[in-house]
């Protein structure tokens, strides 16, 4: 009979310890917006991940982003790059902790990104709930050429941050 019992108590227990884990939210990727670049001048080029606040002297990592590893979108004289992170060895693009160098080697042209700000929230979770175990921390500016830019709340509520790279 106390067998009968201690098998409910023993699952509720289980749950009640994995409910509300807490984890860490996860960082919104910023993506370049070529403006007036030809499809070929843009179709690969690097992003370089650098230490922060090092004056880009301590390379951390280098990848080359190219359609086939990344989501290439373009509308009138505009191709966003989206960097996907599963096909692409979990490197997920201008993320908020480094300082980037994008480098694009038809044109021989490098831009900065740097200093991003960022939320640094966490979240709840329980093992009942794997669905609803994402949150996202919003991006609220960077530098970019070593000029601050801001992005609007408005951005910050669709999720999507560019950084904007004119010809």
């Amino acid at each position: 009979m106390n067998f009968k019992f201690s098998i409910p108590i023993l699952f509720l227990s289980i749950l009640t310890v994995n409910c509300n884990q807490e984890y860490n939210c996860s960082n919104v990727q910023i993506q370049p917006a070529f403006i007036g670049f030809d499809s070929s001048d843009i179709a690969t080029f690097v992003l370089r991940e650098f230490k922060t606040n090092d004056n880009y002297q301590d390379l951390i990592d280098t990848f080359i982003v190219n359609e086939n590893y990344s989501a290439y979108k373009t509308s009138d004289d505009t191709t966003t790059v989206f960097v996907d992170d599963e096909s692409n060895d979990g490197k997920a693009g201008i993320l908020t902790g480094h300082d980037w160098q994008i480098y694009i080697p038809s044109t021989n042209q490098t831009f900065t990104v740097s200093n991003i700000v960022s939320e640094n929230n966490t979240g709840k979770c329980g093992s009942l709930d794997k669905f609803n175990c994402i949150c996202l921390n919003r991006n609220f500016s960077a530098n970019y050429n070593n000029m601050q830019i801001n992005f609007s709340n408005s951005v910050a509520d669709s999720g999507q941050y560019y950084i904007y790279i004119h010809r």
